[in-house]
């Protein structure tokens, strides 16, 4: 058998009699699975980082309208007292 070619068939015969294609396809699964994985795990992170201004900006605001608020009651403080 020296010399012979060994066809397609024979190849992945012997492939998957020894595992190899069975280990090669699951390789490869695993590969697409975690390239999957980490880019699920980059658009997670972009979220989180949108949530986290959104967080800020509305604590912002709210600082803003709790400065507000006390100014007017100062002010209605102010206008009944001068009654």
């Amino acid at each position: 058998m020296a010399g012979e070619a060994i066809s397609v068939v024979e190849l992945v015969g012997a492939m998957i009699g020894s595992g190899a294609l069975t280990g090669g396809l699951t390789l490869a699964g695993l590969k697409v699975e975690i390239r999957y994985l980490r880019e699920a795990d980059k658009r997670q992170q972009a979220e989180n980082e949108q949530m986290r201004l959104r967080v800020d900006t509305l604590e912002k605001d709210q600082i803003k309208v709790h400065g507000m608020a006390l100014r007017a009651h100062e002010r209605i403080d102010q206008i009944a007292g001068a009654r």
